[in-house]
Formats: structure tokens, sequence, C-alpha cells
């Protein structure tokens, strides 16, 4: 049993590459863009450059390369929920309150 766990706890950085993989190329080959000139929204080309660089999708490889390198440092981004927050913060904080709680109850 100890094997069989061993196992699958081994072969879960390769299931979260693929889904990665294969959601981030979802997105990049879907019809349509936030960018594209053809829809209601017309982007001057100095704002769609700065939100391609800030986003990072100025290429597929550095599309794919920015998120995981970054989530492996521990940085998840900014939180879209609190305004200036980092969802790491945000976790962080989460687990302590709901450590303090779990404590308070002993």
């Amino acid at each position: 049993m100890v094997k069989f766990i061993a196992w699958r706890i081994a072969q879960l950085p390769l299931i979260l590459a693929a889904i990665y993989l294969i959601t981030f190329l979802l997105v990049w080959v879907a019809p349509g863009s936030p960018f594209m000139p053809g829809g209601e929204r017309k982007l001057d080309p100095t704002v769609e450059k700065m939100l391609k660089e800030q986003f990072h999708s100025q290429s597929l490889g550095a599309f794919l390369r920015y998120y995981p390198a970054r989530a492996l440092r521990g940085d998840l981004g900014p939180s879209m929920y609190y305004n200036g927050w980092s969802v790491t913060t945000c976790c962080v904080i989460r687990c302590r309150c709901r450590w303090r709680w779990d404590c308070s109850r002993w």
C-alpha cells in the first residue's frame, strides 16, 4: 500500500504539468483575444504592447515559462479579490487564522 501511495505522489507533478500545458495551450490557441483590433474596443498600439508585457504574452514560450517559474518560487501573483495583496500573503494569513482557531479549541 505504501508503494502504491508513493507512486501516486510521484505522479502528481507530471499530472499537474500536463494539466498546466493543456490549459495554457487551449488559452493560447482559442479564437479571439482581448487585444484584437476587430472587437468593440480599439486599443492604442502602445497600450496593447504594455498589456502584452504586463501579462507576459509576447510569445507562447514566455507565456508558458513565466507562471510556473513564479509558482515554484512561492509567488502566486496578485490577488484579484484583495487589492494590493499577493495570493501567497492571503494564503499565509488564512492558514495562520485557521491554525489559531483549531488550536484554541483544544
